[in-house]
């Protein structure tokens, strides 16, 4: 796998974190809301291991055999949404109040690396700059 590839996403995805955190932080700060998120760095730091984690395998299967690709997609999907699903599950457990703010907190994360991920793989498929 190119490291220049490799390098552009990691740049790319730490800058979309820091875009996220910051306007968590500023949105908390700002409001001066006594029933503010903590939660929300826990899942910046979820959101993005989980990704760039099977991000690489992605782009692993598409270098290995890209007719497996799609396979390996759906696959990634799936296990994606069930460690989402329990990350849900174990901190609603968690959480006694500021439930609607974890959950709106999880909700706009999930939709921004949901939206990364499909651009990253969109630019992969069309312009094929992983060979």
């Amino acid at each position: 796998m190119p490291k220049k590839y490799l390098l552009s996403y990691c740049f790319k995805l730490i800058a979309m974190n820091l875009t996220l955190g910051l306007s968590f932080a500023g949105y908390y700060y700002f409001l001066h809301r006594e029933s503010s998120s903590q939660y929300w760095p826990a899942l910046l730091v979820i959101f993005s291991a989980v990704n760039f984690a099977f991000h690489l395998f992605l782009i692993q299967s598409f270098l290995k055999r890209p007719a497996v690709f799609f396979r390996s997609f759906l696959l990634l999907t799936v296990l994606k949404l069930l460690i989402y699903s329990s990350v849900i599950i174990i901190f609603i457990l968690q959480i006694n109040k500021g439930m609607a703010d974890f959950l709106i907190s999880f909700l706009i994360i999930y939709l921004a690396f949901t939206i990364f991920e499909v651009f990253e793989l969109i630019k992969i498929s069309k312009k094929n700059i992983i060979n």
